[in-house]
């Protein structure tokens, strides 16, 4: 599947609050945003990515 495909995917799951799996989508699309040499969206789908993962519980604390 193409990056944009799993990006997307990985935002909608979050924006649902499914953060784990958007953590999973996302990750899958880093490797192939970052050889592809996509910086604007590689940038977006790492924050979404570190947000999920960095929240407890699977929710985030907007801190």
């Amino acid at each position: 599947m193409p990056s944009t495909v799993w990006e997307i995917l990985g935002v909608a799951a979050t924006t649902i609050g499914a953060f784990d799996l958007a953590g999973g989508f996302l990750d899958a699309s880093i490797a192939d945003l970052r050889a592809q040499g996509r910086l604007g969206l590689l940038a977006q789908s790492s924050c979404t990515c570190t947000a999920c993962s960095a929240a407890p519980n699977g929710v985030p604390t907007g801190q």
